[in-house]
């Protein structure tokens, strides 16, 4: 009775190894496009975004002082089209890196999916300002 019940449990922990092994044995996919946008295209304001290990990065580098014209901002992900993160209007403090706002977007199964990070600046009375968008990137998670 003893070795049956061991051959049982032995069979049942393997079954759910090799279970286990079929869910997670999905490859890495890679990531194309993304990173800041270049300051010759947007000297004030550089929106950033990356992908890697089933997570995006946003952040943002304000580089200039705030002034009168550039007080607060708004810091938004887009993906496949739908905002997924919104800051809510911010006051800027100063010149520097803002963020990073991270997201977990593993999908099952996994899918075919786009990112980018808007930033939109708004002057000291709340009226928009400007936006810049930092460049998309696709990848399967």
């Amino acid at each position: 009775m003893r070795g049956i019940k061991k051959l049982v449990t032995g069979g049942a922990v393997a079954a759910l190894l090799t279970a286990g092994m079929a869910v997670s044995s999905q490859p890495a996919q890679a990531a194309s496009g993304g990173g800041c946008t270049p300051t010759s295209a947007s000297p004030t304001l550089g929106p950033c975004i990356s992908y890697a290990s089933n997570y995006i990065s946003s952040d943002f580098y304000f580089n200039v002082a705030p002034d009168s014209a550039r007080c607060k901002y708004r810091h938004q992900i887009y993906r496949n089209g739908s905002v997924t993160y919104d800051s809510g209007l911010k006051t800027l403090i100063g010149k520097g890196r803002y963020g990073p706002e991270r997201q977990n977007v593993d999908k099952l199964p996994n899918q075919a999916q786009n990112a980018y990070t808007r930033v939109t600046i708004y002057k000291c009375d709340n009226t928009y300002h400007y936006a810049v968008n930092s460049p998309t990137v696709y990848f399967t998670a």
